[in-house]
């Protein structure tokens, strides 16, 4: 029987010394199969090799030393892999916004400015005519959305989310917002903004107020005007030295849900850290979606963060989507993480949401509180039932097993083939059908 495999990121705090790919340094990691321990340097964005293959073995009786020799070669290697161009591009989308019609190349992500260069330089592209002023400013309409690799899996979040956040946004009086890899909410906003994201393709309309770059090691990805990343770095110190010193400052970030919670808990920090050098002593509050049975992980990774019941809609993705026909029965998986206060977070009433005043805080009409354990305890969405032997709330398709002494999901696979699954009087076993 083949032994479990875990991984765990050593440290995503000190990267400088660590060798690169082309998506910046890469990520010390711990592999434990069995009784074998090794260590590996591997792409900080992407987890499959085939979509990166840099890897570099560690010796860990050598304590992460790599030869000085072979970071050369990769970091020559890296120089070579850089194609990415878009301040030009950006500059021509300046001239041609005013424009009541465009012509945008998807092949090229570009505008066009005569017809004739389609059947020239744009030959056999991709093209798009009839481009209106009001798409121009609404990219995430315009772009085809990447959906081939993990790490570049793009669903936007639907109308009823960005209302949602744009409202809270609003109430807690913050004045800018750092976006991370949340397109679709920039372009809703009023107020001052940066947009970093992995998809340098939003530079060509952003620009000034763009930077390519990677959430999981706070990396300012090269282009080829930018060859060491400095220029686009500069463009976002600019702006943090922009904001103001008494007001409220929000990060918004939508990771991949496959990404490790460490560094993008250290990418946090890290963006804080730079906000506070700059003089700003207002508030800084920060907005993580990702799902919810990621909770304790962020947790611990980020101490006093609290996760909202509100269930995030994508407007593209088929499953998290309250719209979509295969959607889940008890909405989506997804939420938000915070470190903003809970009961200043108005859930909209339409949506089914309404305040608890035990709990101090507003939960999905199907989140109900149970006097017995003092809080709302729905996560997952639907409604928990209470297990008087565990004295927890639980899932209402979970039975107390009697003999692994814990309620567990059905159907269960117990090592006792004399098991006991155990009504109590809080938890009913007869279940409508669908339930989970």
């Amino acid at each position: 029987m083949k032994s479990a495999e875990s991984h765990k990121v050593l440290s995503s705090d000190h990267l400088d010394n660590c060798p690169r790919c082309p998506h910046g340094p890469m990520l010390l990691f711990e592999k434990t199969a069995g009784c074998k321990t090794s260590r590996f340097f591997a792409c900080a964005a992407f987890r499959s090799r085939k979509e990166c293959q840099f890897f570099v073995s560690v010796s860990t009786d050598q304590d992460q030393v790599v030869e000085k020799e072979k970071i050369e070669k990769l970091a020559d290697r890296c120089k070579s892999l850089v194609t990415v161009s878009f301040w030009e591009k950006y500059q021509k989308s300046r001239m041609l916004k005013e424009r009541k019609e465009n012509i945008f190349c998807h092949s090229c992500t570009s505008f066009i400015c005569d017809k004739s260069e389609i059947n020239c330089e744009h030959k056999g592209h991709k093209i798009e005519t009839q481009v209106k002023k009001d798409i121009i400013r609404r990219p995430t309409k315009l772009l085809k959305s990447m959906k081939e690799t993990t790490k570049e899996a793009q669903f936007f979040f639907s109308e009823q989310t960005c209302n949602f956040i744009t409202s809270t946004l609003d109430r807690l009086s913050v004045k800018s917002v750092i976006s991370i890899g949340t397109p679709s909410l920039i372009e809703r906003l009023k107020i001052n903004y940066y947009l970093l994201d992995f998809d340098w393709r939003y530079g060509v309309f952003y620009g000034s107020n763009f930077s390519w770059y990677n959430m999981f090691n706070h990396h300012f990805m090269e282009t080829v005007e930018d060859p060491d990343g400095s220029r686009s770095k500069t463009r976002f110190k600019s702006f943090l030295k922009t904001l103001p010193t008494e007001e409220t400052v929000a990060i918004l970030l939508d990771p991949p849900f496959g990404g490790r919670v460490e560094p993008i808990a250290g990418t946090l920090k890290k963006l804080v850290t730079e906000i506070r050098e700059t003089g700003c002593v207002g508030d800084v509050l920060f907005f993580w979606v990702f799902p919810y049975f990621m909770e304790a992980y962020i947790s611990h990774a980020l101490p006093g963060t609290a996760m909202l019941d509100y269930r995030i809609d994508y407007s593209d993705h088929k499953m998290f989507n309250s719209d979509s026909r295969r959607g889940r029965k008890t909405g989506s998986p997804v939420r938000i993480f915070t470190n903003a206060p809970l009961n200043l977070i108005v859930h909209p009433e339409d949506e089914g949401y309404n305040f608890c005043s035990k709990c101090s805080r507003f939960v999905h009409k199907d989140n109900v509180h149970c006097n017995l354990c003092g809080s709302c305890p729905s996560k997952a969405g639907g409604t928990y039932k209470h297990c008087s032997t565990c004295q927890r709330c639980v899932k209402p398709r979970w039975i107390h097993c009697g003999s692994c002494g814990k309620c567990v999901a059905q159907p269960h696979e117990c090592s006792n083939k004399k098991r006991k699954l155990v009504d109590t009087p809080n938890f009913p076993r007869k279940l409508k059908k669908g339930q989970d």
